[in-house]
């Protein structure tokens, strides 16, 4: 099936805003978009309006539409709203999950620490905008397959409508600022994460990703 000029515009925004081209607070100039994406204004506003009823764009009458900009009060709910719901992915997958699963959990870590050592062979040892962007690709790509491991599709479906989210809410705070030794702590954490996966070890499980969680 092919793909619509809407389902373009907001993959396109999406993308923007994941990456921080497009910061929480700036203003979505619907021209500009919609040339630089090669629509046209209708398809764009489509995406425009889709995202503000997800939350992550603030429409303001004659002013116009906005990067959804998180107070801090709204960071910190989603933060506890995550670690519920992530927690209890992370035990019941301890449960259920396959080899197959626990292979590609390897494989995403893998990736993780030929970044890390990337970023420890740069002079200041920083992450930059295009590892940053690698960086959350793969954890969304982790967190998402631990959470498919639960089996529960309920918790798979809660964890999908918020991860853009957590995603937008996290960019400021994450981008281009992460140094190697951050890097290397998250690697150990991912690393120890698997191994009480592999052990079926439900109550280590949850609580590995509560500290995880809590230390980002």
């Amino acid at each position: 099936m092919a793909t619509t000029q809407a389902e373009k515009s907001y993959s396109l925004l999406r993308e923007k805003i994941v990456e921080g081209a497009l910061a929480p607070g700036d203003r979505l100039v619907n021209r500009s978009l919609a040339e630089e994406f090669g629509v046209s204004v209708i398809p764009l506003r489509e995406a425009i309006n889709r995202m503000a009823s997800e939350g992550l764009v603030n429409q303001i009458p004659g002013a116009g539409a906005f990067v959804h900009l998180p107070e801090e009060q709204e960071v910190r709910e989603l933060w506890i709203f995550r670690e519920c719901i992530e927690c209890s992915s992370a035990a019941e997958a301890a449960r259920h999950i396959s080899d197959r699963e626990l292979a590609e959990l390897e494989r995403i870590l893998a990736n993780w620490m030929e970044l890390t050592e990337e970023i420890e062979n740069q002079a200041n040892q920083k992450a930059t905008r295009a590892q940053m962007k690698r960086w959350m690709i793969n954890e969304e790509a982790f967190h998402s397959r631990i959470v498919e491991a639960s089996r529960n599709r309920f918790l798979a479906r809660t964890v999908r409508e918020n991860q853009m989210l957590t995603r937008l809410f996290g960019v400021e705070s994450k981008q281009l600022i992460m140094e190697a030794k951050d890097a290397k702590r998250t690697c150990e954490e991912h690393r120890q994460l698997i191994e009480v996966l592999r052990s079926r070890d439900p109550d280590a499980a949850r609580d590995l990703m509560s500290k995880h969680i809590a230390a980002q």
